[in-house]
């Protein structure tokens, strides 16, 4: 799963709420690859809000990011919480899913 920043009219919208919204089934993004004929796949989507929900939501609420505006967030912050999550324990192809 990558954090693909499909950032939103609302400009000021917060990371953490965006990223939780962003892998619904009727969301924008899942809109979007059906009518270009290439559907997300159910599992796909699952997989990809758990990863949200497990990995980057925690790590934006304990680096104090959750309310961080979507074009603040920087490719550093994304591999501080790459980082983050390797050195905890995460396997390496879960990083480059939640990537």
């Amino acid at each position: 799963m990558a954090l693909h920043l499909d950032v939103p009219s609302d400009r000021s919208l917060a990371t953490g709420p965006y990223l939780e919204s962003f892998w619904d089934p009727d969301g924008s993004y899942a809109t979007q690859k059906s009518r270009t004929g290439r559907p997300l796949s159910r599992d796909y989507m699952i997989n990809s809000r758990s990863a949200i929900k497990v990995h980057a939501i925690p790590w934006l609420k304990s680096t104090n990011n959750e309310k961080t505006p979507v074009q603040h967030v920087t490719t550093g912050m994304i591999e501080d919480m790459l980082n983050d999550m390797f050195e905890s324990g995460t396997s390496a192809k879960r990083c480059n899913e939640v990537r």
